[in-house]
């Protein structure tokens, strides 16, 4: 519906691929997640190929497999796990969040009332997905 429900970042130490910085991303929802007890996730990014990674039965022989495993690994805490792709300008709430990790060594997280400059954002995806 497009409603916040849980935000988070985790400050990053050293230096990571793209695809690494997504999966830890990921690795940390799912953590939050099964936490807090939710069932049913739906873990959406604008990576496609970590979105076929995850959905693949095969094993990851990437440099990032370990992570992917540990993201497949998790699922294993949820009845239902749907992973799909959305565009970056229909996520940006998620690239404002990844800019914060890059800015600080916090570890933050907002559940259903998250910061505001967070709102604008929101607002901004609702429209676009």
């Amino acid at each position: 519906m497009g409603d916040l429900l849980m935000a988070a970042y985790k400050g990053l130490h050293g230096m990571f691929s793209p695809k690494a910085t997504k999966l830890d991303a990921a690795i940390l929802g799912l953590q939050i997640a099964r936490q807090l007890r939710h069932l049913s996730v739906i873990l959406e990014m604008d990576a496609k190929e970590i979105i076929m990674n995850l959905q693949s039965f095969e094993e990851s022989w990437s440099v990032e497999g370990v992570l992917v495993d540990e993201v497949k690994g998790l699922f294993n805490h949820f009845t239902h796990i749907s992973c799909q792709f959305a565009p970056r300008e229909c996520n940006q709430v998620a690239h404002l969040l990844a800019k914060q990790a890059l800015l600080t060594q916090d570890f933050k997280v907002w559940l259903e009332d998250g910061p505001l400059w967070i709102y604008d954002v929101l607002a901004n995806d609702k429209f676009f997905s």
